[in-house]
């Protein structure tokens, strides 16, 4: 072989893994350009997260706050005046006990949502 066509030879090889390599380059850069992009999305998705935590966070504080200027003591009063009033009610039936399970935690979730309703005014 001449000198001529061992070159040619050797430009066609080198043509050809500069190809490869374009294309191996070619498949990094779009990998990394959606790597990129999903990458914008966690971020966001991590921003809005953020956010509502933050305004979790002051609701929970105004509504820690309300409980403690109503006062927990009175609170807990107020649930022992409920257990007593609906221990009176049960009387000695023993089919009544689930309804007073049932009314004791109707009123404790009644109170918290009332609780929570007048913090929520309160926020706004």
């Amino acid at each position: 072989m001449s000198t001529t066509q061992e070159k040619i030879a050797q430009l066609e090889e080198d043509a050809r893994k500069l190809v490869q390599n374009l294309e191996i380059l070619y498949k990094k850069a779009g990998s990394y350009s959606t790597a990129k992009d999903e990458l914008q999305k966690v971020i966001s998705e991590l921003l809005k997260l953020i956010n509502e935590t933050r305004m979790l966070s002051e609701g929970s504080h105004k509504i820690i706050e309300n409980i403690n200027e109503i006062g927990s003591s009175q609170i807990f009063n107020q649930l022992e005046k409920i257990d007593k009033g609906l221990f009176s009610f049960k009387g000695n039936y023993d089919n009544q006990s689930k309804s007073y399970k049932i009314l004791l935690i109707s009123a404790i979730v009644l109170l918290v949502i009332t609780i929570i309703l007048n913090t929520m005014i309160y926020i706004k």
